[in-house]
């Protein structure tokens, strides 16, 4: 379906690129009647086809909609109608600003900003350099704004429109583009000194821009020397921050950057060694490190210093990164190892291990970790320790017929444990 079948609205409602045969099933009858209620005019046909969609939607069972992955259309309000009616008939803006009858209408111009039904285009038509400031800044809040308008709303902005808010609110934009960022960076940074904002105002814009994953290299490495360290601990942790400044970071004074630093995952190899060796007074900096998803088993000398570490969370990363196999770092004899990968270990060979060791405190942790496998905490049900029981009762990866058999076990805590896991089955909890 395109924009042309249904009008300015009504085209970019639903975007399925492999359709359910459920929806020509639940929708054709649908798209039959708005067809047949199509007015002769074109604005008029777009209006109706717009309210029988609408209205047609919301009359479906929200389930249906569901089967097909459409969320549940809310019916049409009367402001929102207006609008609509006021975005395919009339213009918004005159050579003096908005026309007198959008005045008249701000609530149905922001119900259809907010809304996520409303076209590509609509909101296009929207944005102008004459626009008021609430526009635009509900427009640049709006989480699913295409990159394409935010550039829009960007010239808009520099056209006519200087509205600081706008500015703030495409720095955390997931999907603003690298030049809109540049572009609201060099807006905030041309301001005159009597709209400047204060220091902290433009502390929290650079670091939203150093926080925001399309900030070009160019803007990441001029906030890569940033006097805040807040900022400069952002830079560290994009991902698009090129690795010259990743390196230089790598020797910031601070220990909440080079942490930072430590844990981006395109850190060359011989500097993450050198921050691990040169920061060992420093076991933030060695946890950062080892929770860095580019350490694996060819970083050899590394994996020796890290695994030998005394530090539990340096201890704790390496368990739980995914790159590090349990087999090239730990030691199942070492009771600190046995401890740390009881609790943190996804590895369902080794938690069999420590639960074959018939130590009360491993077996109290494998009863609770959630990778555990099925079948090991099938036989942890039977411990003769009721604690051990009420960790598995309380884990969502026991099995519901494990559960079943635990709301009948003689300890109360280990009843009401399994009655509250939401993946006991609903009947056995009828009495």
């Amino acid at each position: 379906m395109t924009d042309d079948s249904f009008g300015t609205v009504s085209g970019p409602f639903i975007h399925i690129e492999d359709p359910h045969p459920a929806v020509e099933q639940l929708l054709g009858p649908l798209f039959s009647k708005v067809l047949i209620f199509a007015g002769p005019g074109p604005h008029i046909s777009s209006l109706r086809n717009y309210q029988c969609f609408r209205d047609k939607m919301a009359r479906l069972p929200a389930d249906a909609l569901r089967t097909i992955g459409l969320p549940a259309v809310p019916p049409p309000t009367d402001i929102d109608m207006m609008a609509l009616r006021q975005v395919l008939t009339e213009p918004i803006y005159g050579p003096f600003g908005m026309q007198d009858g959008w005045k008249l209408n701000t609530l149905g111009l922001k119900a259809l900003i907010a809304s996520p039904l409303t076209s590509h285009r609509a909101l296009a038509n929207m944005i102008h350099p004459r626009a008021p400031g609430f526009v635009l800044v509900a427009m640049s809040k709006r989480p699913s704004t295409h990159s394409d308008l935010l550039d829009i709303l960007v010239d808009a902005v520099l056209r006519g429109n200087h509205d600081q808010d706008v500015v703030f609110n495409l720095a955390r934009h997931p999907n603003a583009s690298a030049n809109a960022l540049t572009t609201a960076r060099g807006l905030l940074a041309s301001a005159t000194p009597s709209s400047r904002l204060p220091r902290d105002a433009i502390t929290n814009f650079e670091r939203s821009l150093a926080w925001n994953k399309n900030t070009s290299k160019r803007d990441l490495a001029m906030l890569s020397r940033n006097r805040d360290l807040s900022v400069r601990e952002a830079v560290g942790l994009n991902l698009n921050t090129d690795v010259a400044d990743l390196v230089t970071l790598s020797s910031d004074t601070d220990d909440n950057v080079r942490r930072a630093v430590a844990a981006n995952p395109n850190l060359p190899r011989e500097t993450m060694i050198a921050m691990s060796m040169g920061d060992s007074g420093n076991a933030n900096v060695r946890a950062a490190v080892a929770r860095n998803t580019s350490v694996d088993k060819e970083f050899a000398s590394l994996l020796v210093s890290l695994c030998n570490d005394d530090d539990m969370q340096v201890l704790r990363n390496l368990a739980c990164n995914p790159n590090v196999s349990v087999d090239d770092c730990f030691d199942l004899q070492q009771p600190l190892h046995q401890a740390i990968l009881a609790d943190y270990s996804e590895a369902p060979h080794t938690l069999r291990t420590l639960a074959g060791m018939e130590d009360d405190d491993l077996l109290l942790s494998v009863a609770t970790n959630k990778f555990t496998p099925a079948d090991v905490l099938s036989s942890l049900a039977g411990s003769t320790n009721g604690t051990v029981r009420m960790n598995v009762a309380r884990n969502f990866a026991t099995p519901p017929s494990v559960l079943e058999q635990l709301l009948s076990d003689t300890q109360a805590g280990v009843r009401h444990s399994a009655a509250v896991n939401e993946h006991t089955p609903a009947a056995a909890l009828v009495l």
